[in-house]
């Protein structure tokens, strides 16, 4: 089976206008690596993806001006949440069974960019 947890690229640069949730993620993180290696015999894979900007209404809320802010990115545009639905399908759906876990930046190389 899989689990999957949809966290935020600010675990590997915090946001300090994010300080809680921030320190939730990070603890989600940890307790992803621990099941993965406590579950691995049973073929569970436990799998984080950190997002970068998504076009949410969290994005819209943090961003006073998504068109411009997303030509701040560095691929120029800002995912739609659809997008890492079809990357978590296309592991499912392949079967992936030995990425376990790991963190994935889906970030479109955001990483280091503060809201």
């Amino acid at each position: 089976g899989y689990v999957f947890l949809i966290s935020s690229f600010n675990i590997k640069e915090p946001n300090p206008k994010l300080i809680l949730s921030n320190a939730y993620r990070l603890a989600f993180v940890s307790v992803f690596k621990s099941l993965s290696k406590m579950l691995a015999k049973r073929k569970i894979s436990f799998i984080n993806i950190a997002p970068g900007p998504i076009h949410t209404d969290r994005l819209e809320l943090l961003v006073d001006d998504i068109d411009s802010f997303a030509k701040t990115l560095p691929m120029g545009y800002i995912a739609s949440p659809d997008e890492i639905g079809r990357f978590v399908n296309s592991i499912v759906s392949q079967k992936i069974k030995y990425l376990s876990g790991v963190t994935i930046n889906f970030d479109g190389a955001s990483s280091n960019y503060i809201l």
